[in-house]
């Protein structure tokens, strides 16, 4: 018995490694190239999911092998142990690692910033200035992009850091939505996918969605989430790196041009109604960022020097200055232009 057992698992490890084996050799036979890449579930799923099913990373001379991620921390733990070839971090992460002497490099935008301040229905909140000494929660952490946009509207626009001038919770958005509907919060800044199933599945509001609000404000496409390589891939493969920037560019094309994928996409991410579906796709149906120039970097060095200005400088004094230079921490102390290249964008 148990020597039949061995024989099973020889023979299902045998096959397996001839499946994985000739998947290679085929790839190589084809003149593609191999590219490991990690996606975090939710908005980066989807353009990587229409380069593989229309085949379109093929027609651009790559084979694509994906590891969906749960986690920011799994996907950073990939990042720093060189498991990966491509991925979709945050821009200022890359700035920070870049400083810590790691050779990441950001080729492309991915997608900016589509983020809401959600309250319970019944809540008296109506407008940002309302949350000043609330209770708040906002995912990822302190030092996080998103927080620090979502502080610099409170300072800049509405005279009140909501990290000094409020009760601040970082933590799991689902962890977050939870507390807000038991009454443990009174706001939380969240983010889609998981907004348009709280929208439509909790009694849920949204009083600002942060990314329009910056834009009416600035003019500005904030980018958060990048495409992002390391300098030893692109020494190596530098057609790869550009086939998959275009390759994205037209998996966009084709999203933007083909309304019926969001069907498909709310499935992935656990969406079943209707009213979620149609949420998801007028949220992000033209989130997806295709420029690429020396203004998108401008404007990512203005937002760097006005955190540290606002935030993290000497000026901030007393115990307010404490707390929030302790939140500087994670956050890029000054901007690095080598952390970025337009050497790939499509002609």
């Amino acid at each position: 018995m148990r020597h039949t057992t061995w024989l099973r698992r020889t023979i299902t490890c045998g096959v397996m490694l001839g499946l994985l084996l000739g998947m290679g050799l085929a790839a190589r036979a084809q003149g593609l190239v191999d590219v490991r890449v990690y996606v975090l579930q939710g908005t980066q799923m989807f353009p990587v999911e229409i380069m593989q099913r229309q085949k379109i990373a093929e027609k651009h001379g790559l084979r694509i092998i994906r590891r969906d991620v749960v986690s920011v921390s799994a996907l950073y733990t990939a990042l720093t142990g060189n498991e990966v070839d491509i991925s979709f971090p945050a821009w200022a992460s890359n700035v920070l690692f870049r400083s810590q002497g790691m050779k990441l490099v950001t080729v492309f935008p991915l997608i900016g910033f589509v983020n809401d301040i959600l309250v319970r229905k019944d809540s008296p909140i109506q407008t940002f200035a309302d949350l000043k000494g609330k209770r708040l929660g906002v995912f990822g952490g302190p030092a996080g992009t998103t927080s620090m946009v979502f502080r610099t509207i409170g300072k800049k626009y509405f005279g009140f850091d909501p990290l000094i001038d409020a009760s601040l919770r970082y933590g799991s958005p689902v962890l977050q939505a939870n507390l807000l509907e038991k009454g443990e919060l009174d706001a939380v800044l969240t983010l889609h996918p998981l907004t348009s199933k709280f929208l439509t599945t909790k009694p849920f509001r949204s009083i600002m969605d942060i990314g329009k609000f910056w834009k009416e404000k600035t003019g500005q496409d904030m980018l958060l989430v990048t495409i992002t390589t390391n300098e030893d891939f692109i020494a190596k493969h530098p057609e790869a790196v550009r086939g998959f920037v275009a390759a994205y560019k037209e998996a966009v094309g084709y999203i933007n041009s083909h309304p019926e994928v969001w069907k498909d996409f709310a499935k992935i991410v656990g969406i079943e109604d209707e009213a979620g579906r149609e949420m998801l796709q007028k949220a992000l149906t033209g989130q997806y960022l295709t420029t690429w120039n020396q203004s998108s970097l401008d404007d990512l060095r203005g937002f760097t020097d006005e955190v540290q200005k606002l935030f993290c400088s000497a000026e901030v004094g007393g115990e307010k200055g404490k707390v929030s230079a302790s939140a500087c921490k994670g956050f890029p102390p000054r901007f690095l232009p080598d952390t970025f290249s337009f050497a790939f964008v499509p002609k």
